[in-house]
């Protein structure tokens, strides 16, 4: 009877989220592929060093707090702040973000919802792939309030927690 009673609440959420306005003839059709790809967006951007689109994906109010992640992380808030922390992490460098897992954890309510994103983050500086403090790896999940905002999924609240023992320094060997 629980299972039961969790499932028609959960579709009584998506169903009411599904009449939401961030639904267009050429986007997602459920809000999981809203999100999803509300993520996808958030990792290009940041990856073409885009920062100026990033109101397209972050609240004005955005926190996002990467302070588990030591010399490699911090915490911002608000979208300016976020936008500069992102510009000094990938001035001279280049960076990857790997969006591997996505778990859709709570639906607070039809416009707020919990997410769970693990992600491989690469940075590397040509030149100094053999220096840690320019050059690195980390596996990290990301503990995020996603809300509904001017139509379309915005990330609102990012807690990273990292996920494995620090930055690792990766081997590049020889390019070819």
């Amino acid at each position: 009877m629980l299972i039961l009673t969790f499932a028609l609440g959960v579709l009584s959420l998506a169903s009411a989220a599904l009449a939401s306005p961030w639904v267009t003839n050429s986007g997602p059709t459920t809000p999981f592929e809203a999100l999803i790809s509300a993520e996808y967006k958030t990792a290009w951007l940041i990856d073409s060093q885009n920062y100026t689109a990033l109101g397209e994906v972050f609240t004005d109010d955005i926190i996002y707090d990467s302070t588990d992640l030591g010399a490699y992380g911090g915490r911002a808030e608000g979208l300016e702040a976020a936008a500069s922390a992102l510009r000094a992490l990938g001035n001279g460098a280049r960076v990857s973000h790997l969006v591997t897992n996505t778990l859709v954890l709570d639906a607070i309510t039809p416009k707020k919802w919990r997410v769970l994103t693990y992600i491989t983050w690469s940075r590397w500086v040509d030149g100094a792939l053999d220096d840690i403090t320019k050059t690195w790896r980390i596996f990290y999940r990301c503990d995020d309030i996603w809300v509904i905002q001017d139509g379309v999924w915005k990330l609102q609240y990012s807690k990273v927690l990292n996920m494995g023992y620090g930055a690792e320094a990766p081997y590049y060997g020889e390019k070819n």
